[in-house]
């Protein structure tokens, strides 16, 4: 039983760092700092995987205990370690939701000004248009 608290106890340790991650990116991006955003992305990816692999080894592990008696000390360490990653997991989820909200505003905002750029250019466009239309009455 103390490798799946081993595994548990490094589990924790990943979330801790994505929530961290996640923490250094809300501060970046609240700035409107979106340089670099595909390296977060994969860091989290790499993350969210290491933590996948540690899920498999946790359930190897208590698969093979599963019939044995845990002393009552360790069932207590488990319990912890357990509420621990639950929240981690609520403040990460937390987390996640501002930081799509962010990237929501800025790719609403990005829109926005594009179709500002569109309806610039739709403009000049037509000034273009009806100047051609004059010098070619003004010949007629």
């Amino acid at each position: 039983m103390n490798k799946t608290v081993d595994y548990l106890e490094e589990k924790n340790m990943y979330l801790e760092k994505f929530l961290g991650l996640n923490r250094d990116w809300l501060d970046r991006l609240s700035r409107g700092d979106y340089a670099e955003i595909e390296s977060f992305r994969e860091n989290r990816e790499n993350i969210l995987n290491i933590v996948k692999h540690l899920d498999a080894l946790i359930e190897t592990h208590s698969r093979r205990e599963a019939g044995q008696d845990i002393e009552l000390a360790m069932k207590k360490m488990i319990n912890s370690l357990l509420n621990r990653k639950d929240a981690l997991v609520k403040a990460i989820l937390s987390q996640d939701l501002e930081i799509m909200e962010l990237i929501s505003n800025a790719k609403s905002q990005i829109i926005l000004e594009l179709q500002n750029v569109q309806k610039g250019r739709k403009t000049i466009g037509s000034y273009k248009s009806f100047n051609r239309k004059e010098i070619i009455d003004e010949k007629a």
